[in-house]
């Protein structure tokens, strides 16, 4: 998870304190307070946004929200339960297939292969215009972590385009499994492995251009 689990937080912190972070997460990490900038280290220097309809007496039930879900066995807020058990050869075909789009995403989504690139698939995706995901397994210290990005996408982009679409765990889970063997075992292939979908996409195009400029010539001499 980007931010720390919230179960039994009013044990960790008192009230005051925890009341003033949800509503200044920003203020209190800059005041150099120990404890917030802790949190800001643990969540990679990603700052919880400010809630601008947030209120003292919001926050006050929020946390009394929190309290009777730490008392309980099973929470109604689990979030997005990963195992640690090896990936499956399955599960890696499934998330590859959702990654270059084979299989849609459940709720209707866009694919990666759109926006990102990862090394060992046969043709290129769009790593132009979203960064290379071969590595970000590791970037992200992890399958929960990863997994939880996958579910609520920090990014301005991504948060935009999934907001109404978002991966469902179907997804997500071989998803993560996917990318987790791309950064172990394909991370090292060659350049020229990963040029050869551009070079086909090039002969394609050109291919492609001397079709249409024979069928123009063609329509020229007719006319004339």
């Amino acid at each position: 998870m980007t931010g720390p689990d919230l179960k039994d937080v009013t044990t960790r912190k008192d009230r005051a304190w925890l009341v003033n972070f949800i509503l200044n997460p920003k203020e209190t990490i800059d005041s150099g307070d120990p404890y917030a900038q802790e949190l800001f280290k643990e969540a990679r220097g990603v700052i919880m946004p400010r809630v601008p309809a947030l209120d003292k007496a919001l926050a006050e039930s929020l946390l009394d929200l929190i309290e009777k879900e730490s008392r309980l066995e099973q929470s109604n807020f689990p979030g997005l339960q990963v195992s640690d058990r090896p990936v499956t050869t399955e599960e890696i075909a499934q998330g590859r297939n959702v990654f270059r789009g084979a299989t849609p995403p459940g709720n209707g989504g866009p694919s990666c292969i759109n926006c990102h690139h990862v090394s060992g698939l046969s043709f290129p995706g769009g790593g132009r215009i979203g960064p290379d995901l071969t590595k970000v397994f590791e970037r992200l210290g992890g399958r929960q972590s990863l997994a939880s990005w996958l579910m609520a996408p920090a990014t301005p982009t991504m948060g935009r385009v999934f907001r109404d679409r978002p991966l469902t765990q179907d997804d997500i889970v071989p998803l993560a499994a996917f990318l987790e063997d791309t950064a172990r075992n394909r991370a090292e292939e060659p350049a020229a492995a990963q040029q050869t979908g551009l070079l086909f996409v090039a002969i394609l195009g050109g291919l492609l251009s001397a079709t249409l400029l024979a069928g123009m010539l063609k329509r020229f001499q007719r006319q004339y």
